[in-house]
């Protein structure tokens, strides 16, 4: 399901770092997570509500990252999460920036949301040479009054102003399970609603385009496991991702 959905609205293609990856047809000003708002459910916490066709797969499973040279890439990913993001904030303003992949992630374990790298959350990492104007170009930074707002890019903060904002706040990242399923904790309601903001608590069926893709973790750590058997895993390391079976190329 995700192949063939995801190929009406880009490219499946090989990455010498990650592997099978897929590509979206967007423009170049193109960042996850700006097209769409935040609800909070009941179920699940801050749950990202997407108005793209092909959110209910890319901001809900696996993990994006921003490759220099190739743009955004999706890295496929099998546990269902309401969003799969970063948070920094400092009480004032909140920001997200979608959740890099992680020596856990590609090691196979999804459920480990270990980002402890307080600044670049594993970026340096991956790529030695990127530069803090494109780390913060990732980020998106509004006042807690708005951070639920359906217009919130209005008031999102000035590109040139985000590093400063990104040094000002600090890590708050926070995924857990619950009843077998992952919860996103990172914000506190009180925060926004302290703030002036308003929030609705919605049920997730109520916002979700696909809900029969919201499956339990242990479900999805079972296919992911299945997946790693059928197939190689790429380390994050350069030219060492698996190339694509005979299969792959053919679809």
């Amino acid at each position: 399901y995700f192949h063939d959905n995801l190929s009406n609205y880009g490219d499946w293609v090989y990455s010498d770092r990650w592997g099978r990856v897929w590509r979206p047809d967007v423009d170049a000003d193109f960042r996850p997570y700006t097209q769409g708002r935040w609800v909070y459910t009941d179920d699940y916490g801050w749950y990202w509500q997407s108005d793209e066709p092909y959110g209910d797969i890319t901001y809900h499973y696996g993990r994006w990252v921003n490759d220099p040279y190739d743009g955004w890439l999706w890295i496929p990913g099998y546990v269902w999460s309401p969003a799969w993001v970063v948070w920094r904030s400092n009480g004032n303003y909140t920001g997200w920036m979608p959740m890099p992949p992680t020596e856990a992630f590609l090691e196979g374990d999804e459920t480990n949301y270990d980002v402890s790298d307080d600044y670049d959350y594993g970026y340096r990492r991956w790529y030695p040479d990127y530069s803090g104007t494109n780390y913060a170009s990732l980020w998106i930074f509004v006042g807690n009054r708005h951070l639920s707002d359906r217009n919130y890019r209005h008031y999102a903060i000035g590109r040139p102003r985000v590093g400063s904002f990104i040094r000002q706040t600090r890590n708050v990242t926070n995924y857990t399970v619950v009843n077998n399923y992952v919860v996103n904790r990172s914000i506190s309601v009180k925060a926004i609603t302290r703030s002036g903001g308003r929030v609705e608590r919605v049920a997730a069926s109520a916002v979700s385009k696909r809900p029969d893709l919201v499956i339990r973790a242990d479900r999805g750590r079972e296919i992911q496991a299945q997946m790693r058997r059928e197939a190689a895993h790429s380390t994050g390391r350069p030219d060492r991702a698996p190339k694509p079976t005979l299969q792959q190329n053919q679809t």
